[in-house]
């Protein structure tokens, strides 16, 4: 009897879910991709999936949650808890702060105010590439995999990149290539600017779907 009413109840909430994510597509179909990534521009934005997990570890799915996205700035928060794991919170907070700023995400106008000022957080580009060269190892391939196997703690499978995003990300990448050069300038990169660049574009690039 309490199996058929737990049945019940999660067929109910399946219901529900495929009602929020009919309703709500219709917003997202309103809205807009990232066009000054032309791979991203090309998105379906209509697209729509959700994946709930609940306290007993079942998952209800709905819409497009089988579709694989990139994290983009997602991720940043997996860079951040990465740096922070392996160098240790103060020596991240020590070059990446944590406050907030009402400027653009990729701006630089808060670094050339306040020089030599670290990024304000790691939510910003400027923090989020300088997370990128605090990940342990000594390579491009090392320190992306400090990340997948956070992310595949996470996810219980071995994450993939998707490599046409990359290459749109690397070629379109000049305010990002600035920040860069300007954090390296002012001492807060630890490695090689184009290969900084190249994890922090890669690690925006890993795909998953919403389970």
């Amino acid at each position: 009897m309490i199996k058929n009413s737990s049945v019940q109840v999660e067929g109910q909430e399946k219901v529900c879910l495929d009602q929020w994510v009919a309703h709500y597509r219709t917003y997202a179909a309103k809205g807009r991709s990232a066009s000054y990534i032309p791979a991203l521009g090309e998105i379906n934005v209509s697209q729509l999936g959700i994946c709930i997990v609940k306290p007993d570890g079942t998952m209800i799915k709905s819409g497009d949650w089988e579709i694989p996205f990139t994290l983009q700035s997602i991720s940043k928060v997996i860079g951040f808890i990465a740096a922070c794991l392996s160098r240790g919170i103060s020596y991240v907070l020590e070059r990446v702060d944590v406050e907030p700023t009402g400027d653009a995400f990729n701006s630089i106008i808060r670094l050339e105010i306040h020089k030599p000022g670290k990024p304000f957080n790691p939510m910003i580009n400027a923090g989020a590439i300088t997370i990128a060269s605090l990940l342990p190892g000594t390579s491009v391939q090392e320190k992306l995999e400090s990340l997948y196997v956070l992310i595949e703690k996470m996810i219980e499978k071995r994450p993939a990149i998707n490599e046409i995003v990359f290459q749109s990300e690397w070629e379109t990448a000049h305010r990002n290539r600035a920040l860069a050069y300007y954090l390296k300038e002012n001492g807060f990169l630890e490695s090689d600017v184009e290969e900084t660049l190249e994890v922090y574009l890669k690690q925006c690039s890993i795909e998953i779907n919403t389970e």
